[in-house]
């Protein structure tokens, strides 16, 4: 990691909620358990973070799918795709290489 990325990395966050979000983070600090606005926001951030891995595990599987599809007439099926570790962390990185693929897969097909 480069110290400019790494000095990014560290810059403390400044976001602003409207009130419908901030009353939500109180109510579900009231009722929910919560000891601080911080946890609710790192608890929904853990859930978008699991849903867009799932979505990636999806176009990876539809990607797949269409490329075994599309061989299976020549009778060349391709292996199931592996996920790269070095993106594991970065799930827009994932979907900007999932389009990608199946642009060049339809792009390929035309």
């Amino acid at each position: 990691m480069t110290p400019e990325m790494l000095a990014h990395r560290l810059e403390p966050m400044d976001v602003r909620l409207n009130r419908d979000q901030e009353q939500f983070i109180r109510r579900a600090i009231e009722i929910g358990g919560y000891g601080k606005a911080e946890d609710v926001v790192r608890e929904a951030l853990a859930m978008l973070e699991e849903r867009e891995r799932k979505r990636m595990e999806l176009l990876e599987a539809v990607d797949f799918t269409e490329i075994s599809i599309s061989r299976a007439a020549g009778g060349n099926l391709p292996r199931q795709p592996t996920t790269e570790p070095s993106a594991q962390g970065e799930p827009h990185a994932k979907v900007k290489r999932a389009s990608r693929a199946r642009k060049r897969t339809a792009a390929a097909r035309a």
